[in-house]
């Protein structure tokens, strides 16, 4: 079974010195967007999806010195933030932070991390929906 949905997602960015991060977001595995996050941007996407479903925003490009630490305090950094989701024109809300999970790349890193939409590290965040989305929203509203 196959469904229409319409998808619009907020993007912006912390960064520093030209220093910006990268975005890869893609729909069951299918990039819909790729690109620096300079200023605040927002994705529109329009598709079929299936009755299950993952939505995938990888943050790419970087760099341990784009980290910049003065006594084990962040003075400058470079962090990805997903600012909203909107699912056939319903925002998601606190449904943003509850039902996704972002898996960080490297080695000192947390294996994943729940109710976060600031990355900090390259990894990728997911959430799992399905459709009719009428009915996940109903289901976990």
């Amino acid at each position: 079974m196959t469904d229409t949905s319409e998808i619009k997602i907020n993007l912006s960015s912390d960064s520093w010195d030209n220093r910006f991060p990268g975005a890869r977001v893609s729909i069951n595995d299918q990039v819909i967007y790729e690109d620096l996050i300079k200023d605040s941007t927002e994705i529109n996407w329009e598709g079929d999806v299936q009755e299950s479903n993952t939505l995938t925003i990888e943050m790419y490009n970087k760099q341990p010195s784009d980290t910049v630490l003065n006594n084990d305090t962040i003075i400058k950094d470079v962090v990805l933030n997903i600012d909203n989701i909107e699912i056939d024109e319903v925002e998601l809300g606190t449904m943003l932070h509850v039902k996704s999970v972002y898996y960080p790349d490297g080695n000192d890193t947390p294996d994943s991390l729940d109710k976060c939409v600031n990355l900090g590290w390259n990894g990728k965040w997911h959430l799992e929906f399905t459709a009719p989305t009428y009915l996940w929203f109903l289901e976990n509203l």
